[in-house]
């Protein structure tokens, strides 16, 4: 393999950053001693690695000028137990990355701040929710404010989540869509089509337009359809929601696929010259196409799941079917590197919990208690569980594979949950009967 005499790098600590120029002959095992002083990492040499922003780690004892890195590429010190998940995007997405530790607003305070205003949005939503979503007004005015500023603060953390799923929430109070605005949710989905059209053709991103546009269509399509043969409408959501899961396992490959990114990844690897622009062009094509289709998804399996939420009380195979289909979307979300695509599918992960849990107080008002201390139960576990138990590079492992094991279960287990859902298993037994 061609071994590159000098590679340029940013490298990336907890609180700094620094920009070097590391001989290719070297190894990261020589040159990590250097990069923790000049980032001021304080923890051992022995337990850290270098690894790429969507998280592959360079080899230890091979050089770095033959490890195929990019001029400039971002490269993070961590320690071998953080180590982030395997990507299914290629590295070189890499090259869209930018970093910014510096300063008062770094990732020490950065978490804690959004943490408490995304906890107030939260509240906020939680409180308005047992209510018609339309009433009282204020509290959604609110939400909408607190959301914009928020946004402003531009989140980059495990806040993303809670801020996604209360904007989301936000959206689905103001159509009403549960209680059967068909009027104001039409008109929402045209305001989102028109949002992303707008977006697409500002950044010239046509692509991820058509990919965003048609996804949403579908999704629309799909529900009209079901409805059509017969269906109720929180039978079409699970259907829906069901597709737009399958569908979200597909994403990252159409993306890339459709971008090019594929054979620029061929034609480097046999040497062949390639432009620089056609590689930016690709990548920047392949993450706008991601990123919408993405957002466009999971707006669909918010939507989608809220509607079926109105089942889970009285329909053991609704209750089975959404629950699936959230923990399956939750898992999914390590093959997303980046923090929007995870925040957004948490988000809607976020809207599905709520809006179960209003369908639940709705029927048994006296459980209401012990459903707000289930719900801070299972987010205290989300956010502590995975962080404290899978701590060494063994139980990171086995982490991940258990994640996908329980990724698959439920997965499979939705097509016959959502079977069940139009009461075809009890129409077979009485025949059998």
């Amino acid at each position: 393999m061609t071994q590159s005499p000098y590679v340029r790098l940013t490298i990336r600590g907890s609180e700094r950053a620094a920009d070097v120029i590391v001989p290719g002959s070297l190894t990261p095992a020589d040159v990590i001693p250097e990069f923790i002083e000049l980032v001021g990492e304080t923890t051992k040499v022995s337990s850290l690695g270098l690894f790429t922003v969507l998280g592959a780690r360079l080899e230890h004892t091979v050089p770095v000028g033959e490890q195929e890195l990019l001029d400039g590429q971002v490269v993070q010190v961590l320690p071998l137990a953080d180590a982030p998940l395997e990507p299914v995007v290629h590295d070189v997405v890499d090259r869209l990355t930018s970093i910014d530790v510096r300063g008062l607003w770094n990732d020490t305070s950065r978490p804690w701040v959004l943490g408490i205003l995304s906890t107030v949005l939260l509240l906020l939503s939680l409180w308005f929710i047992p209510g018609a979503f339309s009433r009282p007004w204020w509290p959604v005015a609110g939400m909408y404010a607190l959301t914009i500023v928020t946004a402003a603060l531009k989140v980059h953390t495990l806040a993303w989540p809670l801020y996604a799923g209360s904007l989301l929430l936000t959206f689905l109070g103001g159509i009403n869509f549960e209680f059967g605005s068909k009027e104001s949710a039409i008109w929402w989905l045209s305001a989102f089509a028109a949002n992303l059209a707008v977006f697409g053709v500002l950044r010239r991103r046509f692509l991820a337009l058509g990919t965003a546009l048609a996804t949403l269509a579908a999704g629309i399509g799909i529900f009209i359809l079901s409805t059509t043969l017969g269906a109720t409408a929180e039978q079409a959501g699970a259907i829906v929601a069901v597709i737009a899961l399958a569908a979200l396992g597909l994403v990252p490959r159409f993306a890339m696929q459709g971008a090019g990114l594929y054979k620029v990844q061929d034609a480097l690897a046999e040497d062949e010259d390639v432009k620089v622009k056609r590689v930016d062009v690709a990548i920047s094509e392949a993450y706008e196409a991601l990123s919408m289709s993405v957002v466009v998804l999971a707006v669909i399996l918010a939507i989608s799941l809220g509607l079926a939420s109105a089942l889970v009380v009285e329909n053991i195979f609704a209750a089975i079917t959404v629950a699936a289909v959230a923990i399956a979307m939750v898992f999914r979300t390590r093959h997303f590197p980046f923090a929007l695509h995870r925040a957004v599918l948490w988000g809607a992960a976020i809207v599905t919990g709520v809006c179960c849990a209003q369908a639940i107080v709705a029927s048994k008002p006296d459980l209401s208690v012990w459903l707000g201390v289930g719900v801070i139960v299972v987010a205290i576990a989300v956010y502590t569980v995975p962080r404290f138990a899978f701590r060494s590079s063994v139980n990171s492992a086995l982490g991940r594979r258990i994640s996908g094991v329980i990724e698959r279960i439920c997965t499979l287990v939705t097509v016959p949950a959502l079977v069940g859902i139009f009461g075809v298993y009890s129409e077979l037994l009485r025949t059998f009967q």
